[in-house]
């Protein structure tokens, strides 16, 4: 469990060009996410620091063998280390999570950081219509395995 999470009061989740062009105004972490092949996102140099993951945008369904490419619980440890080693730090910062569309994988991973915090008062700003099931199953499954989603 996480506890009490600090992000400055805000998160937010966007597409790959958005998070190029994004020049912060307060402290910000981030989560890139991107597909295996591409080359790394190229953030503002005070977005710091940034976790990279590449996986596909895909769903593995609970029986489904596991395909190469797809969000698996390395990923997932990952994302909870890294909002670890950052919540409740002294500074409160902002943090952004980006993926190419910024409508599935990087939904996910947002949604799943408000989850995770006993304080769920982030601003959020964007769509989870699109959110990808399989990214925010792999997340509660690893790190809450006796909740039942």
């Amino acid at each position: 469990m996480l506890g009490h999470a600090s992000f400055g009061g805000s998160l937010h989740y966007c597409a790959l060009d958005e998070a190029q062009s994004f020049v912060p105004s307060v402290p910000t972490i981030a989560i890139s996410i991107l597909s295996p092949d591409r080359a790394p996102a190229v953030l503002h140099a005070d977005i710091t620091p940034v976790l990279r993951l590449y996986f596909q945008d895909a769903t593995g369904g609970q029986d489904a063998p596991v395909r190469a490419g797809l969000f698996t619980q390395d990923h997932a440890r990952a994302v909870v280390a890294f909002l670890r080693a950052h919540h409740d730090k002294p500074q409160p910062c902002h943090l952004m999570v980006h993926c190419e569309a910024g409508i599935s994988r990087s939904a996910a991973v947002a949604v799943f950081a408000v989850f995770a915090a006993s304080e769920c008062d982030l601003a959020l700003r964007g769509k989870f219509a699109f959110l990808n099931p399989w990214v925010l199953n792999v997340l509660v499954r690893t790190t809450y395995p006796h909740y039942a989603f």
